[in-house]
């Protein structure tokens, strides 16, 4: 059987839903060697075949104790780590949960890595490789939905990347076909694990969720505490936004009234086409107002959906900016953001040849 590569935040059996705005082609491989290693893990873990590198998707959860703090650097990062087949670098496992009220069972991903090393978030910054996982083969299984835990910003050799060091614990929210029945899971998980390299890995993995309790996880619950809060809970006010269009696309400007937290913020743009790359966002602080802004382009030999390309002639792109995710991360919090509210519907990019 053919699998489906399908993203991480929300995703049907043998269906394919992109969700996270995907990087620059051409930087999605920056700073990341593959590798040809062979690794034992809890679940297989073996390095991904060649071929494209991985394009879609999203990540995990933070290092021990799902930490979600800024990096000011990018550390050690397994300098003089020896990879070998007896020295895995991570493993990977389904922890199963419990049942919700509404039928629905709760769920994990568990990644733990190499002290030192890390993996992506399903916005993985300048430089890094998201996670794509399948789970074609389940039995049972009508779709998933990620509750994404606050990640980590970490600096590095001149570059921003997002995600989580050490260890991740993933929640994810499964609905059964039938929730009378157990579900049994069978999937791939493609991860980006990095070092002092990148290694595209893969992980089989299996589990039968019979939802048999409604006592929560204490590892899972805590997991999907750590999320990001919403604008009204962190007291985010008047957010608006603006477009004006530039020579590379579309420039993207979110102006809000949001208390000062004690470090600087980082902010992260999310938008659901896949063909275009966003920009990483500058950000300027004014006291209690806090502005970003991003450039929104087409990616370079960006084609239709059966994938030919345009034509000389340049195709309008349609941004609504209703659709767009703000993510703000600071040292002390991190506020979820959907939608700009008081900008306009639409806006209009070109779509390059």
């Amino acid at each position: 059987m053919t699998k489906t590569l399908i993203p991480l935040e929300t995703s049907r059996v043998a269906t394919s839903v992109r969700t996270a705005p995907r990087p620059h082609r051409s930087g999605r491989l920056r700073g990341c060697l593959a590798g040809v290693l062979g690794l034992a893990a809890l679940a297989v873990a073996t390095p991904a075949p060649a071929g494209p590198p991985l394009v879609q998707g999203g990540a995990a959860e933070g290092a021990s104790g799902h930490g979600g703090t800024m990096d000011q650097a990018d550390g050690p990062d397994a300098a003089g780590v020896v990879v070998s087949l007896k020295d895995p670098v991570a493993q990977a496992e389904i922890l199963p949960g419990w049942r919700q009220a509404d039928g629905t069972l709760m769920a994990a991903l568990r990644l733990e890595m190499k002290p030192g090393w890390k993996t992506y978030w399903r916005a993985p910054g300048e430089a890094g490789i998201p996670p794509q996982l399948d789970w074609t083969g389940s039995d049972n299984l009508e779709a998933t939905r990620i509750l994404w835990p606050t990640p980590s910003v970490i600096f590095s050799n001149g570059r921003r990347s997002i995600g989580y060091r050490d260890s991740v614990v993933l929640p994810i929210v499964i609905a059964p076909k039938d929730a009378g029945k157990p579900v049994r899971l069978e999937g791939m998980l493609q991860a980006g694990i990095c070092g002092t390299v990148c290694v595209p890995m893969q992980f089989q993995l299996s589990g039968e969720l019979t939802g048999e309790t409604a006592e929560p996880v204490p590892l899972i619950e805590a997991a999907m505490r750590y999320r990001p809060v919403s604008g009204a809970a962190a007291g985010v006010k008047n957010l608006r936004c603006r477009t004006h269009p530039s020579e590379d696309g579309l420039v993207v400007e979110a102006r809000m009234q949001l208390p000062r937290g004690p470090s600087d913020e980082v902010v992260v743009f999310e938008y659901d086409d896949p063909d275009l790359w966003i920009a990483s966002a500058s950000v300027i602080r004014k006291g209690r107002e806090l502005t970003a802004v991003s450039t929104f382009m087409v990616q370079p030999g960006s084609g239709d959906e059966t994938g030919t390309a345009l034509g000389p002639k340049p195709e309008p792109a349609h941004v609504d900016l209703s659709r767009l995710r703000l993510t703000i991360l600071g040292k002390d919090r991190a506020i979820d953001l959907n939608g700009c509210p008081e900008a306009r519907s639409l806006s209009t990019i070109l779509r390059s040849e």
